[in-house]
C-alpha cells in the first residue's frame, strides 16, 4: 500500500490534533495526560527550523500520521535541543507508517511547507509492522543551523513496554544506552522510559 509524505496545512491541524489526543487519552506512548487544540500544533504551519514536520496522507488527502521536531526548552541554555514526536491514527498502526516518517525525516525531508520532493510529496511503500503504541518523544542535540542535516546526536526516549517502537529504532540504527526507571506515572502505573542514541553523522 502506498501513501503521500507532505508538509502540513492549515487544514490538517484537526485530524494532528485528534491523532494525539486519541493517544493521550488511550495510550502511555506519551506521557501527556491533557488533549490538545487544533492550536497547538499551529507552529508547524510553515515551520522553521525548529518547529519541522511531514504527514503521511491517504488517497483522500486525510492525514493517517505525523512526525515532526520541536523546541525542547525555551531556556537559552537548551536552544541547540529539540524533542521529536511521531504519531499514528489507530485504525492505521501494524502498516511500518512510524518507521517510514522517521526515516522520511532522517533524510532530510522534514521541511518547511512546499519544500521536498516533487510539488512536496514523496511516495512511501510501507512494509508490514507489528505492535501497537506508534507515538514516541526523541530529544535532538543540534548544531548551528537547525537543520536534521545538522544535527550531532538525536535521542530517543521510548515507553519501556513499546516493544514495537524499540525495533523501530533498532532498525534506523540507533543504540540502546540505558534505562530511566519509573519516571512517570499514567493509568495509575508507573512507567519507565528506554534511551537510544545515534550521531546524526551516521544517519
Amino acid at each position: 500500500m502506498a501513501i503521500s509524505f507532505r508538509a502540513p496545512r492549515i487544514e490538517d491541524l484537526n485530524d494532528i490534533a485528534e491523532i494525539y489526543n486519541h493517544a493521550v487519552r488511550t495510550t502511555a506512548a506519551t506521557f501527556d495526560t491533557e488533549e490538545k487544540l487544533p492550536s497547538y500544533f499551529s507552529s508547524f504551519v510553515p515551520g522553521d527550523h525548529l518547529h519541522r514536520m511531514r504527514v503521511a496522507v491517504d488517497d483522500r488527502d486525510r492525514v493517517v500520521a505525523y512526525a515532526g521536531i520541536y523546541p525542547f526548552s525555551q531556556r537559552q541554555a537548551y536552544a541547540q535541543l529539540a524533542e521529536m514526536m511521531v504519531y499514528v491514527h489507530p485504525a492505521w498502526q501494524r502498516r511500518g507508517i512510524s518507521r517510514a516518517l522517521l526515516a522520511e525525516l532522517h533524510r532530510g525531508g522534514g521541511g518547511v511547507a512546499g519544500t521536498g520532493g516533487q510539488n512536496g510529496k514523496e511516495q512511501a511503500e510501507l512494509e508490514s509492522s507489528q505492535g501497537p503504541g506508534e507515538g514516541l518523544n526523541v530529544m535532538i542535540s543540534t548544531a548551528n543551523g537547525g537543520s536534521l542535516r545538522g544535527l550531532h546526536t538525536v535521542l530517543a526516549l521510548i515507553n519501556s513496554e513499546n516493544v514495537h517502537m524499540h525495533r523501530v529504532m533498532e532498525e534506523l540504527g540507533y543504540a540502546r544506552k540505558g534505562e530511566l526507571e519509573d519516571v512517570a506515572t499514567k493509568f495509575g502505573r508507573r512507567h519507565s522510559l528506554v534511551v537510544y542514541q545515534r550521531h546524526v553523522a551516521k544517519l
